[in-house]
């Protein structure tokens, strides 16, 4: 499907004829470039410049793209068994394990954490830092991209990011601010190549396969992360004795 980055390049008459198309996907064989202009009330040069932003070197491709994501089967059992095996075989291999070991030397050695993510990435993040904090390593998540970072903010300072595209403009802002402070950073991202990425001192890299609406919502799994993040309270417990000592025994009636 047509990628984030192009839907948003779309000015305000693009998008409309964009959400028109979306919203008449069964009428879109009967459509031409000068129907969908007079039916939306823009130019067939708008048309065609939309078409092209999102990729598409004709109206025709630019139908067919669209037909073929609201009619294939990509959603289909066989399909979430084939990406659960993939994401199971990789969250198994000894490269993940070596990766989980240092991401846990750098959490132990700071001495403040706070854990970005945006949208459905900012929820993973809640749930990292609630997951982090039960075993007494204290992390805050940050769900607003303009979130100002503590002026104590320093070496000992880990701020983590969980972002799938690892592209996401105000998370590249707030990593730049947190390094520019000396602190340590660690990306979880299905893109280890991407900007976040190479801002990392470690990536963590999970597997996932992508299913976008075109609405630009993502319906792309987080079970991965959700997994990096208890891995990671786990082997915590595993090193750290003084956790054990600090629980709080049950009080019985």
């Amino acid at each position: 499907m047509f990628d984030n980055k192009a839907i948003a390049s779309l000015n305000e008459t693009e998008a409309k004829i964009y959400r028109y198309v979306i919203d008449s996907i069964d009428d879109i064989a009967r459509l031409g470039v000068r129907e969908l202009a007079n039916d939306t009330f823009t130019s067939t040069a708008t048309v065609i410049r939309m078409y092209k932003k999102l990729g598409c070197n004709s109206f025709e491709e630019f139908k067919h793209a669209l037909y073929s994501y609201f009619h294939n089967d990509q959603f289909s059992l066989e399909n979430e068994k084939k990406s659960l095996s993939k994401t199971m075989e990789f969250l198994m291999s000894s490269d993940f394990d070596r990766v989980i070991d240092q991401a846990t030397d750098l959490i132990m050695a700071s001495r403040s954490m706070t854990i970005f993510g945006i949208g459905n990435s900012g929820a993973i993040a809640r749930y990292g830092a609630r997951y982090l904090s039960n075993v007494g390593y204290f992390a805050v998540a940050v769900g607003d991209p303009f979130y100002p970072p503590d002026l104590r903010t320093d070496e000992n300072t880990l701020a983590i990011a969980v972002s799938e595209s690892g592209e996401t403009n105000e998370l590249i802002d707030q990593l730049m601010n947190y390094k520019s402070r000396g602190a340590k950073v660690i990306v979880i991202t299905a893109a280890p190549h991407s900007t976040l990425a190479l801002m990392a001192d470690l990536v963590i890299r999970f597997y996932a396969e992508r299913y976008m609406l075109p609405q630009t919502y993502s319906l792309t799994s987080e079970m991965s992360v959700v997994y990096i993040f208890e891995r990671l309270g786990r082997e915590l417990f595993k090193r750290d004795k003084r956790i054990l000592k600090s629980t709080p025994h049950s009080v019985h009636a």
